[in-house]
């Protein structure tokens, strides 16, 4: 059989003499089958790579697993340990792709490869490698070890006079930043590598590393703005970073784009554009095979739907929205758990499920603790107070959202601050109510006419509000 392979190779060879360039694919498949390592190596390799540069992610995945397993019964050779290199490059990109970029794997795959990196004296695949232990350590939620490798990678990068990786671990402290609460941090940071960014010189990057960096500044300076207040921007930096994606036509960018604009549309209740993502992300999930997307564009959708409906969930709907919050982590289990705990724990106060409520905020307030992703802290201190009040104890339901409006003002959340005025006016409606809510809108820096505007116009105009939170 190996005889018959190998026969079939040479004769592919002579009858395709570009064969290796066109279809490396083919010639790889007989090459591996006949045992011939050298021979398969870079053939694989190369089969990898162009199946990777089309977003054909699981081609891409087998090809580079087998150009791993003939590399490894080469003699450890500078040009062996050169296409391993390669290969575990590729092979992170792929698996952020397809499953998290927090994925234990893309971990272990970026260490191997600042190994190589180092002991080639290649300085690019040395920062490539920092970038890619840094970003896993983010969306991992190990947030300390985050800023390290990020610090650690601009601190390298700036030695270099590299403006590229300079720019990601500018990005990457932002990043930090935004998920620890420090949003007038974050923005700095982000906007400056915003700023920084350059398509001509940058553009590849997306496909070296599994996404664009001008996409995912964009997106966290989605949430920065519009948690500080500024939602018109936020908006903006959201629908920026899908039609971005969609410009330099990079399918996994396009795929996390859409996926954080799903979460957004959770965190705004969003019923327009941002909802519109969500639904999206399902597709672009499926095309692409991008596990994270899928789950996120159906949890958030349906998070910001179930919220923002004028009727209450019943007891069906809490449960789907339990098996969407489980599905969404079984690809995402390391971040966003505080954050996706309080919108279920939100979606059982309105459906009058005390205990579910307590379940989830119980969940959330672990998760804080297990990952420093405090962002949302005020958030979930909100929803703590709308439980005490379900449970029929209004004076702790005060005291926990005063305790909640004064986490925000300090973290500079904005529109979480007027988001709890609300609660508070809706609960003890009166003349000093609506001060506290029209102080809390001046200090907004954008007004749109999404969910808490809305919300905050009604009650100003003494109507009632729109729906209760």
């Amino acid at each position: 059989r190996r005889g018959l392979h190998g026969a079939a190779l040479a004769l592919l060879r002579g009858l395709l003499p570009v064969g290796a360039a066109q279809r490396p694919d083919i010639l790889a498949t007989h090459a591996l089958a006949a045992g011939l390592s050298a021979e398969a190596a870079p053939l694989a390799l190369a089969a990898a790579e162009q199946f990777l540069a089309g977003s054909a992610l699981v081609e891409a995945n087998h090809y580079f697993d087998r150009a791993l397993e003939a590399l490894a019964a080469l003699p450890p050779e500078v040009a062996t340990r050169r296409m391993r290199m390669r290969a575990v490059s590729g092979l992170a990109v792929v698996r952020r792709g397809r499953f998290s970029i927090g994925d234990p794997e893309v971990g272990r795959l970026s260490r191997e490869m600042l190994g190589l990196a180092r002991s080639l004296g290649d300085e690019e695949a040395e920062l490539l490698a920092l970038n890619g232990i840094y970003s896993n350590a983010l969306v991992a939620a190990d947030y300390a070890a985050a800023k390290i490798w990020a610090a650690q990678l601009v601190k390298t990068a700036e030695a270099r006079g590299s403006r590229t990786y300079a720019m990601i671990g500018r990005r990457g402290l932002g990043s930090v930043a935004l998920h620890t609460g420090r949003f007038a941090e974050a923005e700095t940071q982000l906007a400056a590598a915003f700023a920084a960014y350059d398509m001509e010189r940058d553009l590849s990057f997306a496909f070296t590393h599994g996404y664009d960096n001008a996409e995912i500044c964009a997106v966290f300076l989605s949430f920065t703005r519009w948690l500080r207040g500024d939602p018109v921007a936020g908006r903006a930096d959201s629908a920026f970073a899908v039609s971005h994606a969609e410009r330099i036509n990079h399918g996994h960018s396009l795929g996390m784009a859409l996926a954080f604009q799903a979460m957004l549309a959770a965190m705004a209740v969003d019923d327009d554009a941002l909802l519109a993502g969500a639904d999206a992300a399902l597709v672009v999930a499926e095309r692409y095979d991008i596990k994270v997307a899928r789950g996120a564009g159906h949890f958030f959708g349906l998070c910001a739907r179930l919220i923002g409906a004028a009727r209450p969930p019943g007891p069906a709907e809490v449960a789907q929205a339990r098996q969407a919050l489980a599905l969404f982590r079984e690809y995402n289990p390391t971040n966003y758990g505080a954050f996706s705990a309080g919108l279920v724990a939100w979606i059982c106060l309105r459906a009058g499920d005390a205990a579910g409520a307590a379940g989830m905020l119980e969940d959330a307030r672990a998760e804080e603790t297990r990952t420093g992703e405090t962002w949302c802290g005020a958030e979930r201190m909100r929803l703590e107070a709308g439980l005490a009040a379900l449970e029929g104890d209004p004076e702790r339901a005060a005291g926990l959202r005063a305790a909640a409006l004064a986490r925000a003002r300090e973290e500079g959340a904005g529109m979480l601050a007027l988001r709890i005025a609300c609660d508070m006016a809706e609960a003890e409606p009166g003349a000093d109510r609506a001060a506290l809510l029209a102080e809390c809108a001046a200090r907004l820096a954008s007004q749109d006419d999404g969910w808490d505007l809305r919300r905050m116009r009604g009650l100003l105009a003494d109507r009632g509000g729109l729906m209760r939170a």
